[in-house]
């Protein structure tokens, strides 16, 4: 279900987008809003102004929060106001991909997220785009070679004026920095009460772009163990034969502070994952030390590349499960028992340990920042290899082992 600008104007609950909710929308005569604008057709693949002008509208929405732009409403050119439902025809798929072609090319940074979604009433079919809200904002229009900032004001569309666009980007900064402290804030909870045992501990702390809706209410016990239940499969993402450590997650789940909880109490290895209402993940390991290792500042080479398969697949699940939008903020790192003293990743050679003369020593681990949206097999490959490799390049080793991780074909 959504809350949108249409659900807004209209005084209804959250639904699934209908073409009922626009029917409704054009007997009311509802006006544009700074989230929502009508347009009466398609842009014509042949008509270049038609393209620009959809590229100038998406965004301008972009720049001001997202919304809705519905095509196949006639308006009121005095007021703005829905005046009657135009047919735009069949909308395929091939024509929802062409939209976007036009829209990635000519907007820099770029917007993925744009949703498309065609509804009909048998007699017309009228196609909504959502637009996504972004922390990348501002957004500009490439044009000819000259840059421009559109912004919604109200139910018209303006340029951004220089100082509108200081503002924006210290507003993007600032939200960095904020999200920044909500994932060091999310790792130290995710370790609280846990008994660090004088081992290495591996953290990633997660935060959805655009948070779960608040209206959705309190994440039910039934989408949190569906969740849980999917990181306790084998990942395609490992490479055959390798042990899937968080198959052992406890299936009995517990609730926190607006979060729901698990852990891996068994087998050696010491696990949680949290979930939180409003969409952010946790997820903390401390795997088995390896025959000779030292607890507290020995970590397995195997286990530097298990990890980032396990946050994959929890944030996989999580956008899949929570309908989150927009994609995740993930921060990966590594904790050692003692800060005063170097971390190792302890590589092998004809299977016995590398001396740790030989090794590169971990002063410090500097957090492994990433951007998660889900994807392809293969895009999911790309991030986990991604993530494995600034991992492993703080301790000196170059590439990913494929003895740990399916190759990328």
């Amino acid at each position: 279900m959504a809350f949108t600008a249409l659900h807004r104007v209209l005084g209804m609950s959250p639904s699934e987008l209908s073409m009922d909710l626009v029917v409704a929308a054009v007997a009311a005569a509802v006006r544009e809003q700074a989230d929502l604008d009508w347009k009466e057709k398609l842009p014509d693949s042949r008509d270049q102004a038609a393209k620009e002008e959809f590229v100038k509208d998406v965004t301008a929405m972009v720049n001001s929060g997202g919304g809705l732009i519905v095509f196949g409403v006639r308006e009121n050119p005095a007021t703005s106001a829905a005046e009657e439902i135009v047919d735009t025809g069949a909308f395929t798929d091939g024509e929802a991909r062409r939209l976007r072609s036009i829209v990635y090319s000519a907007i820099q940074p770029a917007i993925q997220d744009l949703v498309f979604e065609a509804v009909s009433s048998g007699a017309a079919t009228v196609v909504i785009v959502q637009v996504p809200s972004s922390v990348d904002t501002p957004h500009f229009q490439v044009r000819q070679g000259s840059l421009r900032a559109p912004r919604r004001f109200g139910a018209q569309t303006v340029d951004m004026a220089e100082r509108d666009i200081e503002q924006a980007y210290r507003a993007r900064f600032e939200d960095r920095r904020a999200k920044d402290d909500t994932l060091n804030e999310l790792a130290s909870r995710l370790l609280a009460g846990v008994p660090r045992e004088g081992r290495v501990w591996l953290t990633a702390a997660a935060v959805p772009v655009n948070p779960r809706p608040a209206h959705l209410g309190r994440l039910s016990r039934e989408i949190a163990l569906d969740i849980f239940r999917d990181i306790r499969i084998q990942s395609p993402l490992l490479s055959p034969d390798n042990e899937h450590y968080f198959g052992y997650l406890d299936p009995n789940p517990r609730p926190g502070l607006r979060k729901w909880r698990a852990a891996v109490p068994t087998n050696g290895d010491v696990g949680v994952v949290e979930v939180h209402d409003r969409g952010a993940t946790g997820l903390a390991w401390a795997p088995r030390p390896g025959d000779g290792f030292d607890a507290g500042q020995d970590l397995h080479v195997m286990f530097a590349h298990h990890f980032p398969v396990y946050v994959v697949q929890l944030l996989n699940s999580a956008l899949d499960r929570l309908d989150i939008s927009g994609g995740y903020l993930v921060q990966l790192m590594m904790h050692g028992a003692d800060d005063s003293h170097p971390l190792y990743i302890r590589t092998f050679e004809y299977g016995h340990p590398k001396d740790r003369e030989r090794l590169t020593p971990i002063h410090g681990f500097a957090p492994v920042d990433s951007f998660f949206n889900g994807g392809s097999f293969q895009d999911l490959q790309e991030t986990v290899q991604s993530m494995a490799l600034d991992v492993l390049n703080q301790a000196g080793i170059g590439a990913v082992d494929a003895t740990y991780l399916r190759p990328l074909r």
